[in-house]
């Protein structure tokens, strides 16, 4: 029996192989911006974790939901072909299938996960001090629930008392766990994605990038830096789909294709690179950028050294 796969990637890997130059030995031009270094990969080694996928329940293999996850992407990838072949949503169906996609992508990644894990601490960590303060009823508490079954008999209940009111204890989400307010977060916000106008931009000059959180929020107005929301007016969901085309999603814009040239592509490829986590990906490294604070468009090859994402990558 052929052992479950444990290399999980949270951008999945057909996507980034449509970035890539050759399909056959697809390789793809990576700029890591925290390490400030650049290279080229295989799309099969870059945006993936260990396990991210993985789930215990019982009856069920451990590969659950990245085979289910395989599954839909099946159904993905000629949806996106047909969009990126026509320029256009070929139908309702393939729109359903990318805008599911493209929420998916918008929920369900490393940073994400961290962010919940804060969030979870911090809440039980305010009320597990208090309760860790009274040590007579905390050990009350704990006995009831080892001998409830719920933690271990051998449990060292003083040293976790010490160990919560020092801060020393973190608490860490199970995968399952995250997954399961993945796709409930992604429940919810779907129809406010379904609900944007959509233009598809063809790069008729220029080539788009994508990175490791390739779907981005931003305002209408790059200059504005005001708290965003995906339900707020004036804000743009930008998706690139290849190398030249990419989709733009706002509540006040008309469904249409949108022809771009080279200084229209750049400044998309600056708003993609400005949301990345940690890398950007391309076909090579002559692709143009702008951003704003800077003199004018860049190239690839000098995104490294890019003063401006050095500071947002501290």
């Amino acid at each position: 029996m052929q052992k479950p796969s444990r290399r999980h990637h949270y951008v999945p890997q057909f996507y980034l192989n449509g970035f890539a130059g050759d399909h056959e030995r697809p390789r793809l031009f990576t700029v890591d911006l925290m390490g400030r270094k650049n290279f080229y990969a295989n799309p099969l080694n870059i945006a993936l974790k260990g396990d991210f996928h993985t789930v215990e329940v019982d009856g069920h293999p451990p590969d659950l939901i990245e085979t289910a996850l395989s599954d839909f992407e099946g159904a993905v990838a000629p949806a996106l072909a047909r969009t990126v072949a026509t320029a256009t949503f070929a139908s309702s169906e393939d729109k359903s299938y990318l805008l599911t996609f493209a929420t998916l992508l918008l929920v369900k990644h490393p940073r994400m996960r961290a962010v919940m894990d804060n969030v979870v601490n911090a809440v039980v960590h305010g009320a597990s001090r208090s309760e860790a303060s009274d040590a007579e009823a905390w050990e009350i508490k704990l006995r009831g629930m080892i001998d409830a079954g719920e933690m271990p008999p051998n449990t060292d209940i003083e040293a976790l008392r010490h160990s919560i009111l020092s801060g020393d204890h973190t608490i860490k989400l199970s995968t399952g766990a995250h997954l399961e307010m993945e796709f409930e977060v992604a429940e919810e916000l779907f129809p406010l994605v379904a609900q944007r106008k959509w233009n598809i931009y063809r790069a008729v000059e220029g080539e788009f990038v994508t990175c490791d959180r390739p779907v981005a929020l931003s305002w209408a107005d790059p200059t504005k830096n005001s708290p965003i929301g995906l339900g707020l007016k004036n804000t743009r969901l930008l998706f690139p789909l290849s190398p030249t085309v990419a989709i733009s999603g706002g509540f006040e814009l008309r469904d249409a294709t949108v022809d771009l040239g080279a200084e229209d592509v750049a400044k998309i490829n600056g708003r993609i690179i400005l949301h990345a986590g940690r890398q950007v990906y391309a076909r090579d490294e002559q692709f143009q950028y702008s951003i704003h604070g800077n003199t004018g468009p860049k190239h690839g090859y000098a995104l490294q050294d890019d003063a401006i994402i050095a500071r947002k990558m501290r």
